[in-house]
């Protein structure tokens, strides 16, 4: 879990935009790190989404079938 609450917000707000999700849910998804969500995202969607979290914390993600 990151020790800079910026580096959260930042990482929330990417979630937000490339996944449409409420901005409130994504937040409080990133203050209870290290956690697993199940998103339904196409493959460029999903690769785009780990490329720029990369940036701030670190994923990893996992075809569901």
């Amino acid at each position: 879990k990151p020790l800079n609450q910026q580096v959260l917000l930042s990482a929330g707000n990417i979630l937000v935009q490339l996944s449409g999700l409420d901005l409130s849910w994504c937040r409080d998804l990133m203050s209870r790190l290290p956690t697993s969500v199940e998103l339904q995202l196409y493959d460029h969607q999903a690769y785009r989404l780990q490329m720029e979290l990369q940036r701030y914390i670190p994923t990893q993600l996992s075809p569901l079938s």
